[in-house]
């Protein structure tokens, strides 16, 4: 096998995902965590979770971070009009983001995690989405473990969680970090964990499936989305099955219906007929 088909791979699944997403109209910026460790004088890669966002990039909400000699993580935004070289430095190998640069190469040079694109759907039964809000288009990356990859920047990988719950802007060891401020439900652990990159453009419209209501006439389904940019955009698709008959198809547009605001998020009524109109 040849020593450049791992990095042949990541160009692969980095083209994907940027196909998947370039020129949706969705997204305005990129947020960016990082979690790294130092290894001599460079920033090797623990966390990296990025998620698209549809408000510009000023109006992102900003983290503080967390700065330590050995363990840092940090916030970087960006416009979307930079995903491209996002990615591909991130599957290149290196994310030259001020202020510091990420490297996600072992001493040979070779990737250290190995990119998969994929669609996470979030109706799907068998979805194993890292990020169930919405659906989203992802880029994920496992690597080699944590525990080796602090061992080998010479710390200790059990001093971990205490480095980072010391000094300014402290949290609860990893899990809490890589749970709170790389907003990563699941957290993880030093031990058992590897590294990991996540990529996730959400597409934030969604049926709420708890919220529906059906007549003999028609099946009413409350929808929701994160911004007027969804909702001017999006399409759903549906499909309705009828004892006796066959399976009928449909769509509507969005922008077709009256939506309210409904905490962060913008609500509105689909009301799709059980029978097809005579």
């Amino acid at each position: 096998m040849s020593q450049k088909t791992p990095q042949h791979a990541n160009e692969r699944a980095a083209n994907r995902f940027l196909d998947r997403v370039d020129d949706s109209g969705f997204w305005e910026s990129i947020d960016l965590r990082f979690c790294a460790v130092r290894n001599g004088r460079r920033w090797v890669n623990l966390i990296t979770r990025g998620f698209l966002d549809h408000r510009s990039s000023r109006s992102v909400p900003k983290l503080s971070p967390v700065d330590r000699r050995d363990v840092r993580a940090w916030q970087v935004v960006r416009p979307v009009a930079e995903l491209p070289d996002v990615v591909r430095g991130i599957a290149g190998g290196m994310a030259k983001l001020r202020p510091r640069f990420v490297r996600y190469v072992d001493e040979s040079g070779q990737p250290t995690v190995n990119l998969r694109y994929s669609f996470s759907e979030l109706a799907a039964s068998y979805r194993t989405a890292e990020y169930d809000a919405w659906s989203c288009h992802s880029l994920v990356g496992f690597g080699s473990s944590i525990f080796d990859a602090v061992k080998q920047g010479g710390h200790d990988p059990f001093e971990l969680d205490g480095m980072i719950r010391s000094g300014r802007n402290a949290y609860d060891g990893l899990p809490d970090l890589v749970r709170r401020f790389c907003a990563r439900p699941g957290g993880l652990k030093v031990q058992g964990s590897t590294t990991v990159v996540e990529l996730i453009a959400p597409l934030a419209a969604r049926f709420d499936r708890e919220s529906v209501a059906s007549t003999p006439e028609r099946v009413t389904v409350a929808v929701r989305a994160a911004s007027d940019v969804f909702v001017a955009k999006a399409e759903f698709g549906w499909t309705l099955g009828t004892s006796g008959e066959p399976l009928r198809h449909g769509s509507t547009k969005l922008v077709e219906h009256a939506w309210k605001q409904e905490g962060a998020a913008l609500r509105s009524q689909l009301h799709i007929p059980i029978r097809k109109r005579r």
